[in-house]
């Protein structure tokens, strides 16, 4: 039952460096994560077998660049699951694993959405059809979607002027 799933989602901005990658599998550690959806992770295929062997978790990514953008899906390998199929863009804006997990599928879908706002657009259009292609299971969406509630999260200078 997803009660026995603790899903866990971090913007890293890069896991190039080893010591912040150590310093990250003890952020998962002490936050029981048994699933953390990471965005960010500016790898490429070299480093993937480092962050398997590292970790100590089953891991699935969509890479970027070595500067930008990766996705991934770290799976706790003490969790008892079934991995059904894998999908993924080219861009390392999305990552999703089709899962059985006591006996129920789940689509875990890692995103990271473009911070421009005709970018996003698009993208959310194109993250809908990939949904519908490729998801089987119950959905749980995550990650980095760019975006805030306005006049909650930003300032607007509307807020900041003082009152006549």
């Amino acid at each position: 039952m997803l009660n026995n799933l603790h899903i866990c989602t971090a913007n890293v901005k890069g896991l190039r460096d080893k010591q912040k990658r150590l310093r990250f599998y003890q952020w998962i550690k002490n936050q029981k994560c048994k699933i953390t959806f990471i965005q960010e992770t500016h790898f490429n295929t070299s480093l993937e077998n480092a962050l398997t062997i590292e970790s100590d978790h089953s891991c699935y990514y969509s890479h970027g660049t070595t500067s930008s953008r990766g996705v991934a899906i770290l799976i706790n390998n003490k969790l008892d699951y079934k991995l059904i199929d894998e999908h993924k863009d080219l861009e390392g804006r999305i990552i999703m694993i089709n899962i059985e997990f006591e006996n129920i599928i789940y689509s875990l879908i890692n995103i990271y959405a473009p911070n421009i706002e005709s970018e996003r657009n698009s993208f959310y259009k194109k993250l809908n059809d990939f949904l519908n292609k490729n998801a089987i299971g119950t959905i749980i969406l995550g990650g980095d979607m760019n975006d805030a509630l306005k006049n909650v999260d930003r300032k607007s200078s509307n807020i900041l002027k003082k009152a006549s």
